[in-house]
């Protein structure tokens, strides 16, 4: 004979409650691997943007310091120290920007909870920071010959390095040059 109709009613409830189960294992699986590339973004993608932008203002600053220490007509031996002491905390900011970025990207690149496009792109940035580190030190080089010079007393000297920051608007994409002349 047929089955009972309790039987057919309890065997399309299990059918339903293994499709739902199922459905249930999928979405937890995909809000899981949502929920470590958002905590991949948090952790290491703002972070490193973050620090790349602060790297920008700095940079930007340090030029600043050289030329506002060019357009003053005599600047003062304290005034020079002054600028000479921001300047060389710049360059320690700077190079803790590099430091905390480096970081940031070799733990992303071999964090288990990335996906391997991700830890890979990770891997590849540690490469692009230390380039655009020699890129940035060679700038800071050249932006800082000017207030040195200065804090010697060779003015003439000075205002021919600063001249020589031209060489470097290479690094600045986003901020056309003339933009750049009309802040400083």
């Amino acid at each position: 004979m047929g089955r009972s109709l309790r039987t057919k009613i309890m065997t399309g409830v299990v059918a339903l409650l293994l499709l739902f189960a199922t459905a249930l294992a999928i979405t937890l699986y995909m809000v899981k691997d949502s929920d470590d590339e958002v905590t991949g973004i948090t952790e290491y993608h703002l972070p490193i943007l973050t620090k790349l932008n602060s790297l920008d203002v700095v940079t930007y600053e340090i030029e600043l310091i050289a030329h506002r220490l060019m357009d003053e007509t005599k600047p003062s031996q304290k005034r020079v120290e002054e600028i000479y002491a921001r300047s060389q905390k710049c360059l320690r900011e700077i190079d803790l920007i590099f430091q905390e970025t480096k970081h940031l990207s070799e733990a992303g690149s071999k964090d288990e909870r990335n996906d391997v496009e991700d830890r890979l792109e990770m891997a590849r940035m540690v490469g692009e920071i230390d380039s655009l580190k020699s890129e940035v030190d060679r700038f800071c080089q050249a932006a800082l010959l000017p207030v040195e010079l200065m804090r010697q007393g060779k003015s003439a000297e000075a205002r021919a390095a600063i001249g020589e920051l031209q060489k470097y608007e290479y690094l600045d994409p986003i901020i056309p040059p003339s933009v750049r002349d009309r802040t400083s």
